[in-house]
């Protein structure tokens, strides 16, 4: 049984039931590390281990740059990478088979109460999205830990038209670097999101 250090991260080292040495990346928490390789050793004298599981247990960091790598990238909207790169922070140093719902649920319940429920519903998205396809790659092999967690209902959106005359009154009195987005965003009905992630080609 071992713990080392190796390219930026902690790697355990143990045997298993068929005598076989088994290696496996964690994370940058040594702790972590002991905490994993304890569960190992466990694992293989009371006979549940499952080596394809534990070589494929991914942390959370991992399976949130793949989501960023296959899908996320080419999302049009900033809010997404904002929210993925908060989600990486929370969990910083867990492994994804770690999280449970209850910390879902305290994250879910914090972003709520500093932001407000749509916020908190993005944010629960984002998460269950990103393990439901970790799963579907099978580097993650439990529940989802997201889905005993509620969304709460949103207050009901106000849609709401500047008139033309109140539009003329706006661009007559915005600053000049950002009367172009304001005209783009007024003619399109586009977000801010959307607008900031344009190109001018």
């Amino acid at each position: 049984m071992a713990i080392y250090w190796r390219r930026g991260k902690y790697w355990i080292g143990y045997r298993g039931p068929d005598r076989k040495w088994h290696r496996e990346t964690v994370g940058a928490s040594h702790k972590l590390a002991e905490q994993v390789l304890a569960k190992r050793k466990a694992e293989v004298v009371e006979g549940r281990f499952f080596p394809e599981r534990a070589s494929s247990s991914k942390s959370f960091a991992e399976i949130a740059d793949k989501f960023w790598e296959m899908h996320l990238q080419f999302a049009r909207s900033t809010s997404w990478r904002l929210m993925l790169k908060q989600a990486k922070e929370r969990f910083k140093g867990m492994r994804a088979c770690q999280i449970k719902s209850e910390d879902v649920q305290r994250y879910y319940n914090e972003i709520a109460a500093r932001a407000s429920n749509s916020t908190a519903n993005r944010h629960r998205t984002l998460l269950c999205s990103m393990f439901n396809h970790a799963k579907k790659q099978r580097y993650f092999h439990a529940a989802n830990p997201c889905m005993s967690v509620q969304k709460r209902k949103e207050a009901p959106h106000r849609l709401r038209y500047l008139a033309p005359e109140e539009v003329q009154r706006l661009l007559a009195v915005v600053h000049p670097r950002i009367r172009p987005l304001l005209v783009c965003a007024v003619m399109t009905g586009m977000r801010r999101g959307e607008i900031s992630g344009l190109r001018w080609e």
